[in-house]
């Protein structure tokens, strides 16, 4: 029994989108592929949410081409599928006309550990997310969204869900972007899952390969990285072009995980497996060091104080206050020729309410006292 793990896929177009033979043999070789659909589908008349950071969307074709690949699940439990309001998120979820849709919905099919059967095994898989615009935090809410990795209810959820399965894999989708290691509360957070009765976690979000570790025989994957993802920034990222595929085979009852590294070609847009020495010794290394306490979190503790002052212009935006001179005297000039900017409360609310944000600005913070 072979399940094939895939990282972020946001292509918008996939008219010329290509999968090499490596990977397409592979794709053709599992009982089951899974990916995380990263964006939503345009729903007639649908226009972009009030929130921080870019609207994304794929093209109606997509969901189709991702099933005649052979992807039979997908987790929608991220911080872009209500990017164009819950009626975009319903219509995506109904173009996939074979495959499971996971970790989005209304609030019982959000939280719902859909099950798959393969080989006479019941297979559970549960997407969830940190909590970013388009979230379902109530129960009460009559609308749809996003399941919360953090509510009160996920422990229940896989308590319950693993009684009623052989295996349980938990889909989360949380992070710093574009850091190769995961903050220590996603580290504690996904061994918690773990405790509670899952047999593996496959994170995304960070949109670039972290580390990965066995944790009570089972394994824990803190990033699988973009498995086909188009930059938005124009900055140049190389890690962005990579990813993780991770085959679970489970023979026996017992769970065994094989990594391979994906490459995705932006110029000529093809997809393929690929030994790229630059990613396997990066990831070797991160590994390497995150078997070492100390010199882990030294990385971490460097990363947060770097994106500390990266979030400043986060809070000035909200209002709150100047994070360097030169902003301060463009806002004094706006402000005499009347075209001040106004403060948007929403930046505040995109780092503070999502823990991924908070616990890396909190970091920092302790960090510079």
């Amino acid at each position: 029994m072979l399940i094939n793990i895939f990282g972020d896929f946001c292509v918008k177009s996939v008219e010329n989108l290509r999968f090499e033979e490596d990977l397409t043999r592979m794709l053709q070789g599992a009982a089951l592929n899974v990916v995380n659909f990263e964006a939503p589908v345009k729903a007639a008349q649908a226009k972009g949410i009030e929130k921080i950071g870019p609207c994304l969307l794929h093209d109606e074709n997509v969901p189709h081409f991702l099933e005649d690949k052979g992807f039979g699940l997908v987790t929608m439990a991220n911080n872009h599928a209500m990017d164009l309001g819950g009626e975009s998120l319903l219509h995506t979820i109904s173009l996939f006309e074979n495959a499971v849709v996971v970790g989005a919905g209304t609030w019982d099919e959000a939280y719902k550990v859909k099950n798959v059967e393969i080989g006479g095994k019941k297979i559970g898989f549960l997407g969830l997310t940190h909590h970013e615009f388009g979230v379902l935090a109530d129960e009460n809410e009559d609308s749809v969204g996003t399941a919360w990795m953090l509510h009160p209810c996920v422990d229940s959820v896989i308590i319950k869900a693993k009684a009623d399965v052989d295996f349980l894999f938990v889909l989360p989708h949380a992070g710093v972007e574009h850091e190769a290691y995961p903050l220590p509360e996603l580290v504690d957070l996904y061994r918690h899952y773990i405790d509670l009765g899952a047999d593996g976690v496959f994170a995304s979000h960070p949109h670039i390969p972290q580390g990965w570790e066995t944790y009570r025989e089972k394994p824990i994957f803190y990033s699988l990285g973009n498995f086909c993802l188009n930059p938005v920034e124009k900055r140049e990222r190389p890690f962005l072009k990579y990813g993780l595929a991770v085959s679970v085979e489970i023979e026996n009852g017992e769970i065994q995980s094989k990594v391979y590294y994906t490459k995705y070609d932006f110029e000529t847009g093809t997809v393929d497996l690929t030994n790229d020495d630059f990613i396997v010794n990066h990831l070797a290394k991160v590994n390497q060091t995150m078997t070492n306490r100390q010199a882990y979190l030294k990385e971490v503790d460097a990363y947060c104080a770097r994106v500390l002052d990266e979030f400043g212009e986060f809070f000035a935006k909200a209002g709150y206050y100047e994070y360097d001179t030169l902003r301060f005297v463009k806002q004094l000039v706006r402000k005499m020729i009347g075209k001040r900017e106004r403060p948007n409360p929403n930046y505040l609310l995109h780092l503070m309410r999502c823990e991924s944000h908070r616990w890396a600005i909190l970091r920092g913070l302790e960090k510079r006292k």
